[in-house]
């Protein structure tokens, strides 16, 4: 390309940057479910948030994010650029019970609006009846157990509902996760799971929890088991 012919070239990019900046969010997806646990003032509502475009950089390609509540409030939930997760790909967040007048988490049509940077603004509507997925208890290994194997055999009881169950698992002695993170979603669909030979190493600390889910859907109800922390005897094979 000639010198004139950089130039004009240039000039035009100098003056489509902007559009391509301002350029419009399409469409999104959204979605509300519940999250139960043992303790039923953890029991909370999340909400998830994705840009369908992938052309614009996320979170950067809107203005302002927020979830309205059916509640005789119309409670505001502001899903902010705090709420970006990057491995995730998503906006998240979650709220207790606590957070909506008279302490319940409301059932009806949450309103989600998107402002992208042109000025555009997007919604849609989810139904939400709320109810809680019983949540699974752990019954291998036991609280405080000193493995002497390191292949056990992960044992819950069965949740009535659960179309499959994911565990998370967490070396407390590295503070790393082994199990849960995106990238190592385990999917079970009994109520049983023997770890596999280099998941465990002796005289290592660990937690464990399990996570039961009504849908294949990454973003659905669920619940979750109390976390069981456990050890591995130094000897352990």
């Amino acid at each position: 390309m000639n010198r004139k012919g950089s130039l004009i070239f240039l000039v035009i990019l100098m003056w489509a940057w902007p559009l391509v900046c301002q350029a419009e969010v399409a469409r999104f997806w959204f979605n509300v479910f519940t999250t139960n646990y043992p303790d039923p003032s953890q029991r909370r509502l999340d909400v998830a948030v994705v840009l369908g475009d992938t052309r614009y950089r996320q979170p950067d390609a809107i203005k302002s994010l927020q979830v309205t509540a059916p509640d005789p409030a119309h409670t505001v939930m502001d899903l902010s650029k705090n709420c970006w997760y990057e491995l995730r790909g998503q906006f998240f967040a979650y709220f207790l019970p606590s957070f909506f007048p008279g302490g319940q988490i409301p059932s009806g049509s949450y309103v989600a609006k998107v402002v992208d940077k042109a000025g555009k603004s997007l919604t849609v509507k989810k139904t939400l009846t709320v109810s809680f997925l019983p949540c699974p208890t752990i019954t291998f290994p036991s609280t405080g157990a000193v493995l002497a194997q390191l292949k056990p055999t992960i044992a819950w009881t069965k949740v009535t509902g659960a179309q499959f169950y994911s565990i998370d698992l967490d070396d407390l002695t590295k503070g790393e996760p082994i199990y849960g993170t995106p990238a190592r979603l385990i999917e079970v669909y009994r109520d049983s799971f023997t770890l596999q030979t280099g998941v465990l190493k002796p005289g290592t600390n660990y937690r464990i929890r399990i996570e039961a889910r009504n849908s294949d859907k990454m973003m659905n109800q669920r619940s979750r088991s109390d976390w069981v922390n456990f050890s591995t005897a130094p000897t352990a094979q």
